[in-house]
C-alpha cells in the first residue's frame, strides 16, 4: 500500500510505529524550495560574494538581472547571509527581461526611512508606485497592486502600511495582472525616487498563489533569514 502525506499508524501495546512509507513525504518537504511553485523569476543574494554584472534567475527562466549603476552586496548579520545594498543617489538598480503578468510577489526587503523608491520599477510605468514612507499611493500605484493583498512578516497589512526599515518577508498578491522589469531605479528618475535600501532575495509569480503556498514561501524565507 501507498501512503500520501500521512503516515501509516500501528500500535502494539505501548509503542507506535509509523509505516517507512511516510519517509519519501518527510524528506520531500525538507528539499521544499520556492522553485517547486514554478516562479518566473528567482532573485538570492543569499550566496553572492559581490554584485557581479549578472544577477542570475534561479527559477530557470533565464530572466537574469543586469546591473547598473554599482549596487553592492553587504552581510546580514543574524542570519550570515548576503543581501543587494542600493543607494539612491547613485541610481543603482537591476533589470531583466520585461514581466507583464505579475501577479505574486516576495521580497525580502528593508527600505531606508525618507526615501520614495519602488520596490519594483519599469522604464515607463509605474505600477508598483510608493507613497512615500508607505505602501501604495492612492492615484499612481496599479489599481491591481493597491487592491491586492499584502503581508509583512506573515502579519496582513494595507496600500497604508509603512515600509520596513529592518530586513523583513513581504508578500503581494494582485488582484490582476502587472507589469515591472526592474528593481532600483524608477523609470528616468534620479535620487530618492530611486529604490534606497536592501533586497535579499525576489520572486515573482505570473500566477494568483493560494494563501497556503503564499504562507509557505513566508515561512521559507522567515526561517532562512532569520527575521524575527
Amino acid at each position: 500500500e501507498k501512503f500520501k502525506g500521512s503516515s501509516k499508524q500501528e500500535t502494539m501495546g505501548l509503542a507506535v510505529f509509523f509505516s517507512e512509507a511516510s519517509i519519501p513525504a518527510l524528506q520531500s518537504e525538507a528539499n521544499w524550495t520556492p522553485n517547486n511553485l514554478k516562479p518566473t523569476l528567482w532573485l538570492d543574494a543569499a550566496d553572492l560574494n559581490s554584485s557581479g554584472e549578472t544577477w542570475l534567475d534561479l527559477s530557470g527562466n533565464e530572466n537574469h538581472a543586469k546591473r547598473f549603476g554599482s549596487p553592492k552586496t553587504i552581510r546580514h548579520k543574524p542570519s550570515g547571509l548576503s543581501v543587494m545594498k542600493y543607494e539612491s543617489t547613485k541610481n543603482d538598480y537591476h533589470e531583466w527581461k520585461e514581466l507583464n503578468e505579475i501577479r505574486t510577489v516576495f521580497w525580502l526587503m528593508s527600505k531606508k526611512a525618507g526615501n520614495f523608491g519602488s520596490p519594483l520599477s519599469h522604464p515607463s510605468v509605474h505600477h508598483f508606485y510608493s507613497n512615500g514612507s508607505k505602501f501604495w499611493h492612492p492615484q499612481h500605484t496599479h489599481e491591481n497592486v493597491r487592491k491586492g493583498s499584502l503581508r509583512i512578516n506573515g502579519i496582513t497589512g494595507n496600500a497604508s502600511a509603512g515600509y520596513p526599515t529592518r530586513l523583513s518577508v513581504v508578500s503581494l498578491r494582485t488582484s490582476g495582472v502587472v507589469t515591472a522589469s526592474r528593481v532600483g531605479k524608477d523609470r528616468g528618475f534620479d535620487g530618492k525616487y530611486n529604490w534606497d535600501g536592501e533586497i535579499g532575495e525576489l520572486l515573482v509569480y505570473d500566477k494568483a498563489l493560494s494563501d497556503a503556498d503564499i504562507e509557505k514561501v513566508e515561512s521559507y524565507l522567515i526561517d532562512k533569514w532569520k527575521i524575527q
